[in-house]
């Protein structure tokens, strides 16, 4: 089984172990989670710097995940 797969299957077990969880409480469980867009005044520049952002980018590159949106989503952006 690839990563790629093995993340697939990661999520369809919680969600079909847990049909009505919501969005957020998946990302938290996979632990993609970046924060509250509250807490930055819904700033998304300002969520893509924090420290938790940061970590989940590095996170995809040392894990080598190699689909278009994760190599997207790991470019730094000023």
């Amino acid at each position: 089984m690839t990563p790629r797969e093995a993340a697939h299957y990661r999520v369809l077990r919680l969600i079909g172990e847990q049909p009505e969880i919501s969005q957020r409480e998946l990302a938290r469980s996979l632990g993609v989670s970046l924060g509250n867009l509250n807490d930055v005044d819904w700033d998304l520049g300002r969520l893509w710097g924090t420290e938790a952002a940061g970590a989940l980018r590095a996170t995809i590159r040392r894990e080598r995940c190699a689909c278009k949106a994760a190599e997207a989503a790991t470019t730094d952006r000023d």
